[in-house]
């Protein structure tokens, strides 16, 4: 009789779990959506920069078992080169975050569509699914850009990361990101 009413219990955890996650994901949603409409509206410049002008991307996808939300504020160094700092964020069967600094290099502008290739270097904090707890994080990413107009683009990057002192490599697919040049 016991084990009934401890089942019952633990299936109505799980429902509310369940419940709270959607719950966090339909936030998260509607504050991503609603800084991404302020910062088009009061942030925006011509797309690409100008050497010396910045770039704010912020962005969400899936990485194993995350849901994944990104950051990341580049400072162009020529129209085609970005230096700057990235951060990833992931929660789900795990939590991941990693802030790494980072280049950007964009491939041609052809038809608005926008080839790029990034890497860099940083630290990572891994907890749940992932092996460890702190390391250090690399990361390679090849993506594209696509302009909606001339201050935001609208992109997507898939971003292949290291974590050689956990053991660790995982693969995290940034399905959106919207860049906003400052």
């Amino acid at each position: 009789m016991g084990s009934f009413a401890q089942e019952a219990d633990l299936t109505r955890w799980l429902a509310y779990e369940s419940i709270s996650r959607r719950y966090m994901k339909n936030r998260i949603t509607t504050l991503l959506i609603t800084s991404l409409t302020l910062c088009s509206i009061v942030f925006a410049r011509p797309f690409p920069p100008k050497k010396g002008e910045s770039i704010l991307s912020l962005g969400g996808g899936i990485g194993p078992s995350v849901v994944l939300m990104t950051g990341q504020l580049e400072f162009a160094q020529s129209e085609d080169l970005y230096l700057g700092p990235l951060v990833q964020t992931g929660f789900g069967s795990g939590m991941l975050l990693a802030i790494s600094g980072g280049a950007r290099y964009v491939m041609g502008r052809k038809l608005g569509v926008i080839p790029t290739v990034e890497g860099g270097i940083g630290a990572l904090i891994a907890s749940g699914m992932f092996d460890g707890s702190l390391g250090v994080n690399l990361h390679l990413g090849l993506g594209f850009d696509y302009l909606i107009k001339r201050e935001m683009a609208i992109g997507t990057v898939f971003r292949m990361n290291f974590a050689p002192p956990l053991k660790s490599s995982y693969l995290m697919w940034q399905i959106i990101a919207f860049r906003f040049v400052l």
